[in-house]
């Protein structure tokens, strides 16, 4: 894969999760017809995470940790979404490359030492390469591991060892006059 192809899958993946992300926070259609090179752009610029989803309030993590996977299960529970940025690790076949999902779903699971706590164990995912089977609703579930690494199993099968670059929450503004 070039540099090209990887800056364009990168582009394309990130466009198509920000846009299907954005209809559901902002309760539109999609439009099919947005500009890729100008959803890429948004990555990085927080007026324009505004204005493209402006009823929500825009979090940004770089890295993992328990607080990130925390703040998703929180942001997900109470109507939010969340896009994740992940690195392909390098291996002899795959040079390293970057795409994003978009989280449709998590994995909870009971603290037993508290019995009514529970700590999210696996994102829930779809993107352009994982779209959901017929009877999932996600097409590939990422689990965390030690040092910002993960795993990506789709519902196919397929395994790809990552690294967790970066998180971006989107919640609902209302959600934060009730804090």
């Amino acid at each position: 894969m070039t540099l090209d192809d990887e800056k364009q899958r990168h582009t394309n993946s990130f466009a198509w999760c920000l846009s299907r992300c954005a209809a559901v926070m902002t309760q539109q259609p999609l439009h099919e017809s947005c500009d890729d090179a100008k959803l890429a752009e948004l990555a990085g610029d927080a007026k324009e995470w505004k204005q493209r989803v402006p009823n929500c309030v825009i979090w940004r993590f770089k890295g993992t940790g328990a607080n990130s996977r925390k703040r998703l299960a929180e942001a997900l529970m109470n109507g939010g979404s969340a896009l994740i940025k992940l690195e392909r690790t390098k291996s002899a076949k795959v040079e390293s490359d970057i795409f994003w999902v978009w989280v449709v779903g998590i994995e909870m699971q009971k603290v037993p030492e508290t019995k009514t706590s529970s700590k999210a164990m696996a994102a829930l995912v779809v993107s352009p390469e994982w779209l959901p089977s017929w009877a999932s609703g996600y097409g590939a579930r990422v689990s965390w591991g030690l040092n910002g690494l993960c795993i990506v199993r789709s519902v196919e099968g397929h395994l790809l060892n990552c690294r967790y670059a970066e998180m971006v929450l989107m919640e609902p503004k209302y959600l934060q006059c009730a804090r």
